[in-house]
């Protein structure tokens, strides 16, 4: 007998046949530029400067930047594509930084 959703479907996703009408609305939303209240970081620069921010707030054991800063890599934004690609350039740099 077969289930009306697949086991490792959590709750709340989409089914299978709706994923490319929503990949598609989430590309149209897409951007190169953050315009968020709080900026999230779109160059290497940027990300270099929020990780950096995160790594003295874990030290520092301050979690409220902690969780700033990590929502700043993380939130929701339209320029989630350009965040990454800042955050692996940052990442695959010489020096790390």
């Amino acid at each position: 007998m077969r289930r009306a959703r697949p086991l490792k479907r959590h709750d709340g996703c989409a089914p299978l046949s709706k994923r490319p009408q929503l990949l598609a609305a989430l590309a149209a939303y897409a951007t190169d530029s953050c315009n968020c209240r709080t900026p999230h970081p779109t160059t290497p620069d940027q990300a270099a400067h929020v990780i950096e921010a995160i790594v003295d707030a874990h030290h520092q054991e301050d979690f409220a930047l902690l969780l700033a800063g990590l929502g700043r890599l993380l939130e929701p934004c339209p320029a989630t594509a350009a965040r990454a690609a800042a955050a692996a350039e940052y990442k695959s740099a010489p020096s790390g930084a």
